[in-house]
Parts: structure tokens; sequence; C-alpha cells
């Protein structure tokens, strides 16, 4: 899962600065792929591992809407969905 916070500059090293805005979108290379490959038209099998969290629960709704067998999929119950924290800089020109 993607996990953007989107702020006016970086903050330096130990500064705590308030954002814009914060929106998480579905994400990671392997989905990333997955979707494009089934737009393209190609069957597509998801093969891997995620948490059991509200995360989990968008992934497991995004194969059966885009049409992708998620059936190969498994969800751990020790580990997360893997997340990836992303910064924009919507400051920036």
């Amino acid at each position: 899962m993607d996990v953007v916070a989107y702020a006016s500059r970086h903050p330096n090293i130990g500064e705590t600065i308030h954002g814009d805005s914060f929106a998480t979108a579905l994400g990671g290379k392997g989905f990333n792929q997955a979707f494009a490959v089934r737009r393209a038209g190609a069957d597509v099998v998801m093969l891997g591992n995620i948490g059991n969290d509200n995360f989990a629960q968008e992934f497991i709704n995004a194969f059966k809407v885009t049409d992708i067998d998620g059936s190969h999929v498994g969800q751990s119950k020790e580990l997360g969905t893997g997340i990836a924290h992303i910064f924009v800089d919507s400051g920036a020109k």
C-alpha cells in the first residue's frame, strides 16, 4: 500500500512540519504490474502474502474488481501488509 504525504517542502533532519494532505493508494511493484497486464487483456494470477488488516482488505477487493486471480495470495496473522512511505513536495516546481 502506498502511503502518500503532501507538504509544501521536505522537512529538515529532526524537524516536524504540517502536511497539506495525506492519501493511501493501492500500489507496490507487483500489484502495479499485475494491474497493467490485466488492463492490457491478459489473465493474471497474483502470488504473494498480505497482512490481516484494512490495507489487505483493499487489495482483496481490488483483485475482485479488476478480475485479477488473488486466490494464491496468503494472509499473515503475524505481519501487516507492506507499505511504502511516499513524500510529495507540493511546493516543488
